[in-house]
This record gives structure tokens, C-alpha cells and sequence, in this order.
């Protein structure tokens, strides 16, 4: 991997997790202007496809191409995109419930999630090298949970 790409993933991973950190701030307080978690949901993912056709749009129209893709990964999308779709309704449950703390906190045990369930559903096609420093890595952000659930009830 050219040290430009990585540096490149880097600062979106970080992009990343400035705007998963604020989101679920706004999206706190707007539940509560609302009938229902479900329309914060719906205008929530609405305006989140206006971003990505606007970002998809954008990004062909500079380079200038019209790709075509396969139906496999067309199918893969759509398995993603209804799990984030209820991970979004779920999480906006969550926040009508508690504290934004605890939503995010249990949130960060998607790394583990991860590890654990991508071989299952993947098998021999999940790509992630599970490496030492990963797992110290995952073990350190359960514990933090863990620290910030447990620091909730006291």
C-alpha cells in the first residue's frame, strides 16, 4: 500500500470518527422535537443518501467514468446497507432511551462484533488479519466500554 493511500485512510478514519461522535449528539436532540425515533431515522437517512449521491456523483464526474458493477457486490451493498440501516434505527432507540454515553460506549463493541462474526459470515473471504496488536487493540476498546458502562451506575 503506497504511504499516500494509508495516510489517506488514515485521515478519513478519522473524519470518520469525528462525525460518528457528533452525530449521535444532534441526533439526541432532534429525537426530542419528534413524534418518534423513526422519523429522526428517516430524515437522518434521507439526508444521509443526499451526501452520498452528491459524493458518487461528484467523484465520477472528476474522474470521469461510468462504472459498471458487478451484481455480486451489488448484493453485498444492499446486505450492508440494511444492516447499517437498522444499526441507524437501532442506535436512535437507544439515544430516546439513554444517555448518549452509554448508546456510543456499547456501540464500540462493533470491533469485537466484527472480529467475531466476520469468519462466520464470510469464511474463508474475511480479509482481516488478526494480529496481536489487534486484539490488544479490540480488548482495549471493550474494557473502555465496559469502564464507561460500569462508571454509568455509580
Amino acid at each position: 500500500m503506497k504511504k499516500t493511500e494509508e495516510i489517506k485512510g488514515y485521515l478519513f478514519g478519522m473524519l470518520t470518527a469525528l462525525c460518528w461522535a457528533i452525530s449521535p449528539v444532534f441526533i439526541q436532540r432532534g429525537i426530542e422535537g419528534l413524534p418518534s425515533y423513526i422519523w429522526g431515522t428517516a430524515v437522518g437517512s434521507f439526508f444521509a443518501s443526499l451526501v452520498y449521491l452528491f459524493w458518487f456523483l461528484l467523484r465520477n464526474r472528476i474522474r470521469g467514468i461510468n462504472p459498471a458493477y458487478p451484481r455480486r457486490a451489488v448484493y453485498w451493498q444492499i446486505a450492508g446497507g440494511l444492516a447499517s440501516g437498522l444499526g441507524i434505527l437501532f442506535r436512535n432507540i437507544a439515544l430516546e432511551s439513554t444517555q448518549v454515553a452509554v448508546v456510543i460506549a456499547l456501540a464500540q463493541i462493533s470491533a469485537l462484533l466484527t472480529l467475531l462474526l466476520g469468519p462466520v459470515l464470510l469464511g474463508r473471504a474475511f480479509k482481516e488479519r488478526i494480529t496481536p496488536r489487534l486484539i490488544f487493540g479490540i480488548v482495549s476498546i471493550v474494557s473502555g466500554s465496559v469502564l464507561i458502562l460500569y462508571g454509568q451506575s455509580l
